[in-house]
């Protein structure tokens, strides 16, 4: 049997919680984009550049990706080198998309922080509400519904 598991469609949701609030936060501060770096000029979707949506996406990836690989480490039949690297290879993708942002000028420093501050807050919220879920069984319950079932759900995270 196929199973389908639910940790890629928490993060998705996690995802879509974090764009969402990014977008919100943008049109609220209505803070412009850098000048030079104003590609963009014609379309007004992407008029604002505080927070960088980038580097809010990349940081909140970064943390739950690392959270969800550490709560897991025991599972992982990796040593501690190849755990380093992965944990260090996750921090170089998130470096050089913020690089990239900052080089192509599409962001001054303060976006990108801001960024980094918001996607590093909302992962780690939202990491620790999906943990208590966890804890508390609610997913466990939620997927013995027959939809669930009948689409071969399941919650193996942290499980054998």
């Amino acid at each position: 049997m196929v199973s389908r598991e639910l940790e890629p469609c928490l993060f998705a949701f996690g995802h879509v919680i974090n764009d969402i609030i990014s977008t919100i936060f943008k049109k609220i501060v209505k803070f412009p984009r850098p000048i030079n770096g104003q590609i963009f000029k014609n379309d007004s979707g992407l008029e604002w550049g505080m927070p960088s949506s980038h580097t809010q996406f990349m940081a909140f990836w970064f943390i739950y990706i690392n959270l969800s690989y550490i709560q897991n480490w025991p599972y992982y039949k990796l040593n501690f080198f190849w755990k380093l690297i992965f944990t260090y290879s996750t921090l170089l993708i998130v470096t050089l998309v913020i690089l990239s942002r900052i080089i192509f000028e599409y962001h001054n420093i303060n976006q990108i922080i801001v960024g980094l501050l918001l996607g590093t807050t909302l992962s780690t919220i939202y990491f620790i509400i999906i943990s208590i879920f966890r804890e508390y069984g609610i997913f466990d319950y939620i997927l013995n519904y027959s939809i669930f079932k009948w689409w071969g759900m399941k919650d193996g995270f942290g499980r054998d």
